[in-house]
C-alpha cells in the first residue's frame, strides 16, 4: 500500500483569518486507479502554500512510509518518510528501454547483438527476456556462474549465442552496451556504441550515454490520478506494493548525455553508431 498526496488551495479568510488562524484540512481517503488500491491524502496548503506535514504524519505513517508528493513537495527528513524509490521497478524499466530501442526498428536481426557490463551479475536473471529481443550478447562479469544457466537456456531455446567472459573487451560489434550498476571508474575502452546506463556511468564524453528512463501515460491514464502526481511514481509504487505491472507501459523519456530527451532521438543515434542511418523505426 502507498499514498498520494493532493494539494488544495489555501482559502483566505480576509481578517479573520489573519486573527485567528485555523488548522489547514488534511484528509485521507481509500481511493482505486488504474486497478490498484491506494491512499489518497488531501492536505490545504497554508498561506506559504505548504501542508502541515505534521498532520500529513499522523495520518499516512500508521499505514504506510510511502507518500508520492507533488513535484517541489517533500517531507521534512525527520518525520520517517521513505524515500519513494523502487529499484525493482527501474529496473524493469531500464530492460523496457533497452528492448524498444531495437525492437521499433527494422535493424536487421544479424546487428542485434547486446553487450552487458555487470560485474556484479544483476542482469543474469534477465538475459532470457533481453534475448527474445536481440539475437546474441557479449557479458563481461565477475559473476559468470551467475549467467552460464542462463546463458545456456537462451541457446538452447532461442538459439541465441552467448560470450561470457570476465576481461573488459571494446563491445565493438554490439549496437548497445547495457550497464545496470553505477561505473564509477573510466571503462579501460571507451566503448564503440551508445550506452544504457542504470546508474552512474563514468565515461560521460567521448560516447553516447542514455540514462533515466521514464515510463509515459495517455491522458486517460494520468486522469485517474491525484492532481499533481507523477505517473512513473506512481506505477513504480503499484509494481512494487502489488508486483503489477501497469498495462501498455512504453518509454516516454530520457536523458541522453544527461539532456531530457524523446526515446526516437536515442533510436536514431543507436541506427547511427551501428551505421545502420539509411534503416527507420516504426
Amino acid at each position: 500500500m502507498f499514498a498520494c498526496l493532493e494539494l488544495i488551495p489555501h482559502t483566505s479568510q480576509g481578517i479573520k483569518g489573519l486573527l485567528f488562524p485555523t488548522s489547514t484540512r488534511t484528509e485521507l481517503y481509500s481511493a482505486r486507479a488504474l486497478g490498484a488500491e491506494y491512499l489518497r491524502l488531501e492536505a490545504q496548503v497554508n498561506r506559504r502554500g505548504r501542508p502541515d506535514w505534521e498532520a500529513v504524519a499522523r495520518l499516512v505513517l500508521p499505514l504506510t512510509q510511502y507518500l508520492l508528493t507533488p513535484a517541489g513537495y517533500q517531507p521534512p527528513a525527520h518525520l520517517g518518510f521513505a524515500p519513494p524509490v523502487f529499484a525493482e521497478f527501474e529496473r524493469r524499466v531500464l530492460l523496457q528501454c533497452a528492448c524498444e530501442l531495437v525492437g521499433d526498428s527494422l535493424m536487421p536481426l544479424y546487428r542485434r547483438r547486446l553487450g552487458i557490463y555487470d560485474p556484479q551479475g544483476e542482469l543474469a536473471g534477465n538475459l532470457y527476456f533481453l534475448l527474445h529481443h536481440y539475437t546474441s550478447a557479449r557479458v563481461v562479469t565477475q559473476n559468470v556462474e551467475a549467467y552460464r544457466k542462463a546463458a545456456d537456456l537462451a541457446r538452447k531455446e532461442l538459439g541465441a549465442p552467448v560470450l561470457l567472459g570476465e576481461e573488459f573487451t571494446d563491445f565493438s560489434d554490439c549496437v548497445l552496451l547495457l550497464c545496470p550498476g553505477d561505473v564509477t571508474r573510466p571503462l579501460p575502452l571507451l566503448p564503440a556504441c551508445p550506452v544504457l546506463a542504470g546508474g552512474v556511468f563514468a565515461d560521460f564524453q567521448g560516447c553516447n550515454v542514455f540514462s533515466s528512463p521514464r515510463v509515459s501515460a495517455s491522458l486517460f491514464q494520468i486522469a485517474q490520478l491525484p492532481r499533481g502526481s507523477d505517473f512513473h511514481a506512481f506505477a513504480g509504487a503499484v509494481y512494487h506494493s502489488y508486483g503489477y505491472w501497469l498495462p501498455d507501459l512504453r518509454v516516454g523519456r530520457l536523458l541522453i548525455n544527461g539532456k531530457e530527451s524523446l526515446p526516437e532521438e536515442a533510436k536514431h543515434i543507436l541506427l547511427r553508431e551501428a551505421g545502420l542511418s539509411n534503416y527507420f523505426y516504426c
